[in-house]
């Protein structure tokens, strides 16, 4: 299993230790029970790497946020040894830090723990340049959470984990929220409770692509206190489907990078649960509603540089499903 368990921190609280001791365990055992874990008395989390004899050390205080340097420690064994630590010193970047985290067992199991360090961390220290990130604002959740509904409930179902990693593009910024050769899916999330209403944004997004069709997913959901989902757990179940594949896990987690999304509010991100009330998979063919740039021949009116409207999915027509089983086909 790739993926660092979500009680794993927890049970290393620096409350459990006494004086300056640190509480250290392996997260991926089976992958590399060299790399071990660790939480300060301050609250940052560690990754410890014993370094054996001849075995260089790394240090690394050039990306905001993390801090790589060298230790002499005591095991409980009374036996002092030269250990690597990398310290994650913003509670924002916990996630990436977990990911980090598979990334370096796997890493170090086959290499130098130098080399391997070092490859890791320049893999990943873009990123960490994007922290710390707002609370996302309520239509951006309701947007995210209807892209990893598609994504956890649709697409991972039908074309397996890595395709389904690669397709989700909209973080990236492309046209449209899913892409791949054939086919294309545009997300639409909508939390009002009258009738199934989305913003479109111009006249190109629900366009097909060049080489093929252009399918919309429209995801009805509503604000209620005893509503079974959340978003931080809907991620929680996106990282468990791709668990197994780490190179599918680290293409979602910088997907995920690009939306905003920080753990640091996942507790004001679970404050709100959602029912999801309707679900449907639309062919967006020529009996589909919507507006398309061949409705302004020549061109849009002076001044006007683009066009955005709200569509009523419901009312516009076209061919759908409702059950993820039923587009296993339009979704391989």
């Amino acid at each position: 299993m790739s993926q660092i368990a979500p009680d794993f921190w927890t049970a290393l609280s620096p409350s459990a230790s006494s004086g300056d001791d640190w509480q250290v365990r392996p997260p991926l055992a089976e992958i590399c029970p060299r790399l071990l874990g660790s939480v300060a008395r301050s609250g940052e989390r560690r990754f410890l790497v014993a370094l054996a004899a001849g075995e260089e050390s790394v240090d690394d205080s050039r990306s905001r946020g993390f801090r790589v340097g060298s230790a002499e420690l005591v095991d409980d064994r009374g036996a002092t040894g030269r250990y690597v630590v990398i310290e994650c010193r913003d509670a924002a970047g916990h996630d990436l830090f977990d990911v980090i985290g598979v990334d370096l067992a796997f890493a170090i199991a086959t290499h130098p723990p130098a080399i391997a360090i070092t490859r890791v961390l320049a893999k990943w220290r873009r990123f960490w340049g994007q922290l710390p990130r707002p609370l996302l604002s309520r239509d951006a959740q309701v947007g995210l959470f209807a892209e990893l509904w598609f994504f956890s409930r649709w697409m991972v179902p039908a074309a397996g984990p890595a395709a389904a990693a690669t397709r989700w593009r909209g973080p990236l910024r492309s046209r449209h929220d899913f892409e791949w050769i054939g086919r294309s899916v545009e997300v639409k999330g909508s939390s009002i409770v009258r009738n199934h209403l989305c913003h479109v944004n111009g006249l190109d997004q629900l366009e097909p692509p060049e080489n093929g069709e252009l399918l919309l997913f429209a995801l009805r959901i509503r604000d209620e206190a005893g509503a079974a989902h959340v978003l931080p757990q809907l991620i929680t179940e996106c990282r468990a489907l791709l668990a197994a594949d780490r190179d599918a896990l680290a293409v979602f987690e910088t997907a995920l990078l690009q939306t905003d999304y920080s753990a640091a509010h996942e507790a004001d991100y679970a404050q709100t649960r959602w029912r999801v009330v309707d679900e449907r998979l639309y062919r967006v063919d020529e009996n589909f509603s919507r507006l398309r740039p061949s409705h302004f021949p020549s061109g849009l009116p002076p001044g006007v540089s683009e066009v955005g409207y709200t569509l009523d999915v419901s009312a516009a027509g076209g061919d759908f499903v409702s059950l993820p089983a039923a587009a296993v086909t339009l979704l391989r």
